[in-house]
């Protein structure tokens, strides 16, 4: 991938990669495609740079760590607990050489939670 055309958003930090036993060694960073950059920007004009920030803070500190090597995959999850009830917000990434960014979700009682089948996960 070209990373003139990308944002960098963070990395896969090393404690996050020795609890999922794994190490991507310099291939460890997050960036955010500018296609997608727009496509977040144009959906939400007055807020995508808060969504972009929360995904950069979930990158570096989740709570939960999905991954799957043969499906070049890895979720990030983070717990809010936000009037009285959780609300997990998630973060998928998919690996191509360096990580990128895929989506942004909230997970609730109207999300399927099969995106995580055939994961191993790590309460980070």
């Amino acid at each position: 991938m070209n990373t003139s055309t990308t944002v960098k958003l963070g990395k896969i930090t090393k404690d996050i990669q020795r609890k999922l036993g794994v190490d991507f060694g310099d291939k460890d960073k997050v960036y955010i495609l500018e296609n997608e950059l727009n496509a977040i920007a144009n959906s939400d004009p007055d807020g995508y740079l808060n969504k972009i920030h929360e995904a950069s803070i979930i990158i570096q500190k989740p709570d939960i760590v999905f991954y799957s090597k043969e499906k070049k995959v890895i979720h990030l999850v983070k717990l809010y607990f936000v009037n009285e009830c959780f609300n997990i917000v998630g973060v998928s990434l998919n690996k191509q050489g360096q990580f990128y960014f895929a989506k942004m979700y909230v997970l609730n009682d109207k999300t399927k939670y099969s995106i995580f089948e055939g994961l191993e996960g790590v309460i980070v």
